[in-house]
């Protein structure tokens, strides 16, 4: 059982690594789609849970129990969110990125900084955590999609294609010749949010405002 948990934990750790591939699915999985998610669940009663904690610093803050701390958060960017070719019955959805800064209240110097990326529709909320230093790999990460997409030749009939990027369990996917594509959780069975080209031009923009706030407010609390 042990050795069972243990290789889905070590399975985790290799998600959240950033690669950059090229991927086809099936002509019948629609766009947006349920696609990868990598939410953790609970061990059944009575096992433990095996494998690394929190994937980040600020997570690391956030999340751990029985200590008060001290939450600081600025929305840098809220936007709907539709593929380029979304048709009336697509449903909505939205992107929204947050600047947080976190410090654990009776030990100021015990803190983590970064963003929360927020992909949100009908149905529910799904979040992904960043460190500040992983914003640029975030930025990195859409200028390679950008220019892999731009070499991609379209998909055979019955096929998709897209260049991927994944980072903290987040799969970015970017179609052929950069005329949009999608977000979504990494892991089986979960919807995507589809983004049009003036999305993710969106996107970018609101990482390096949250870059620069995060500089620009973590000076002020070295003062």
């Amino acid at each position: 059982m042990r050795r069972r948990h243990f290789l889905a934990a070590a399975a985790l750790v290799a998600a959240a690594t950033a690669v950059t591939t090229v991927v086809a699915q099936r002509a019948d999985d629609r766009e947006p789609v349920r696609r990868p998610t990598t939410a953790r669940q609970a061990p059944p009663a009575g096992e433990e849970m095996m494998g690394p904690g929190p994937g980040t610093r600020l997570e690391s803050v956030l999340v751990r129990p029985g200590r008060v701390y001290v939450r600081d958060v600025w929305r840098v960017g809220r936007f709907e969110c539709r593929p380029w070719n979304a048709d009336a019955d697509t449903p909505k959805g939205w992107l929204r990125i947050n600047a947080l800064l976190a410090r654990v209240e009776q030990h100021p110097d015990d803190k983590g900084a970064g963003v929360e990326i927020v992909l949100e529709d009908e149905a529910d909320d799904r979040t992904f955590i960043f460190d500040s230093e992983q914003i640029r790999d975030l930025r990195d990460g859409l200028t390679a999609l950008s220019a892999a997409s731009d070499r991609l030749r379209e998909a055979q009939p019955g096929s998709r294609r897209h260049a991927v990027f994944t980072l903290n369990g987040l799969e970015i996917g970017m179609n052929p010749r950069r005329t949009g594509g999608y977000l979504a959780p990494l892991g089986p069975d979960e919807r995507s949010l589809g983004l049009s080209p003036d999305n993710f031009a969106d996107l970018r923009r609101a990482l390096e405002a949250a870059r620069d706030l995060l500089t620009r407010e973590g000076s002020k609390q070295e003062q």
